[in-house]
C-alpha cells in the first residue's frame, strides 16, 4: 500500500540506521543493547539485521528455521507481499526480552509490554539481492518494511547495517529517518568513521532523503593516549560539521540530536562475555549487587558502562518516541539505583563539548 505523507513521516521518525564504514566498532553489540533497554522501557522494538555477516541474527537467536524460513532477503525480494513481509519478523530469544520479575536497577523491566523482534539475515542471499542496482530497487526495503505495514506494529525500528557504504546500507538509509554513527577512537577507526559519515551524507543528499543524525557514539574506548587523541579529534570534527542539532531551539529533539553522545562506551570484558552467552549487558547487573542489595566494591566501572547504554537508549527514546520521554524519565527518577547510575542518567551532559585547544587532526578526521 502507498503511505500518506503523514504515515511515511511517522515511519521515518521511528526508524534509525546504525551505520559504519569499518567493522570492529561494536555496531551490532551497541544496536542490540539499545534495543534491550528500549524494550525494558516498554517499547516494542523491531531490529532489522541488514548485515550479511548475520551478527545480530546469531546474537538474538533468531536464525530462520524450517517452520519460519523467512528473512530480510525475503522482505526485500517480496516487498509487495504483506503476508510474506510479516512472516519475516521473528521474536528474539527469551534472554533478550524484558524481565518483569526483576527490579529495573537489576536489569528488569521498568514498564511492562515491551519486547524485541528481529528480521534476521541469511548472509549470501541478502548480498545477492541487494547487489541489484536499478534506481527503483533502492526502495525495496522501504516498501517491505513500511508500506507492507510491518513497522506499524512497533514503537521503534533499529537497522543494523553492514560495515560499508554499499547497496544494503543504501537500502537501510532510504528506510530510515535517523542514523547513528559509531566511532572507534583509534587511527583506523577515526578514518573509517569520517569516510562513513561522508558517504552516508552524500547518498542521502543525492536522493534528497530527509535523514537526520541522531548522534555519534564513541565505542571500545580505553585509557591509551591514542584513544584520548582520537576521542578529542572526533568530538572536534563532529562539532565542525554539525555545529548544532539541525532542529529549532524550542524543539525538544534539539537537546539530543547530532553531536557526540556522552558517556563513551568503554572497553570491558563483560560485554563480549554477555554476547557469548547470547544475552544483553543488563544480565550482568544482578551480579553487581551484594546479598543485601548494595553495589559491590569495585563495581563502579561496570555500572557506569551499563548506564551509558541506558542513557543512549533514553536519547533514542526522545528522538524516536518523543511523547513517551518525559513520563519515562519521571518514572526512572523515582527508582532506587546506585549513585553512579543516577549520575550518568540524570546529572551528566548529553553531549561532549570540544576542547578549546584541540590536538592536531588525525588523518581522515578533518
Amino acid at each position: 500500500m502507498t503511505l500518506t505523507r503523514e504515515e511515511a513521516s511517522a515511519a521515518l521518525d521511528k526508524t534509525c540506521a546504525m551505520t559504519s564504514q569499518k567493522g570492529g566498532v561494536t555496531k551490532t553489540t551497541t544496536t542490540a543493547q539499545y534495543a534491550a533497554f528500549l524494550a525494558s522501557l516498554g517499547l516494542k522494538v523491531l531490529v532489522v539485521d541488514a548485515d550479511p555477516s548475520r551478527g545480530m541474527t546469531m546474537l538474538t537467536g533468531t536464525s530462520p528455521t524450517a517452520e519460519n524460513p523467512y528473512s530480510i532477503a525475503d522482505l526485500i525480494k517480496h516487498n509487495t507481499d504483506a503476508d510474506i513481509c510479516a512472516r519475516c519478523v521473528h521474536q528474539a530469544a527469551p534472554a533478550w526480552q524484558p524481565d518483569s520479575t526483576r527490579p529495573w536497577r537489576a536489569g528488569g523491566a521498568l514498564v511492562e509490554g515491551g519486547g524485541i523482534w528481529v528480521i534476521p539475515s541469511t548472509g549470501s542471499a541478502l548480498k545477492e539481492i541487494t547487489d541489484e542496482k536499478p534506481a527503483a530497487a533502492h526502495l525495496r526495503m522501504w516498501k517491505g518494511l513500511h508500506e507492507s505495514g510491518v513497522s506499524a506494529d512497533f514503537d521503534a525500528v533499529l537497522i543494523d547495517c553492514p560495515p560499508s557504504s554499499g547497496s544494503t546500507t543504501e537500502l537501510a538509509i532510504l528506510s530510515s529517518g535517523w542514523t547513528i554513527f559509531p566511532a572507534h577512537p583509534e587511527m583506523l577507526g577515526t578514518v573509517g568513521f569520517a569516510d562513513g559519515v561522508r558517504a552516508v551524507q552524500a547518498f542521502a543528499e543525492a536522493w534528497r532523503h530527509p535523514l537526520a543524525v541522531a548522534g555519534v557514539v564513541l565505542t571500545k574506548v580505553n585509557r591509551t593516549n591514542e584513544h584520548k587523541v582520537g576521542q578529542t579529534e572526533t568530538i572536534g570534527w563532529v562539532s565542525g560539521i554539525w555545529p548544532d542539532s539541525g532542529f529549532p531551539d524550542d524543539d525538544p529533539r534539539a537537546a539530543f540530536a547530532s553531536g557526540v553522545w556522552t558517556p563513551a562506551i568503554t572497553e570491558a570484558a563483560f560485554v563480549p562475555a554477555a554476547n557469548g552467552r547470547g544475552e544483553s549487558v543488563a544480565s550482568a547487573l544482578p551480579s553487581l549487587y551484594t546479598a543485601v542489595g548494595d553495589p559491590k566494591v569495585g563495581s563502579e566501572n561496570q555500572f557506569r558502562l551499563v548506564s551509558a547504554y541506558m542513557r543512549h537508549a533514553l536519547n533514542l527514546l526522545a528522538l524516536l518516541a518523543p511523547t513517551r520521554y518525559e513520563d519515562t524519565v519521571a518514572q526512572l527518577q523515582k527508582e532506587e539505583m546506585p549513585s553512579v547510575m543516577r549520575e550518568v542518567l540524570f546529572e551528566s551532559p548529553l553531549k561532549f563539548v570540544p576542547e578549546a585547544e584541540a590536538v592536531s587532526a588525525v588523518e581522515g578526521v578533518r
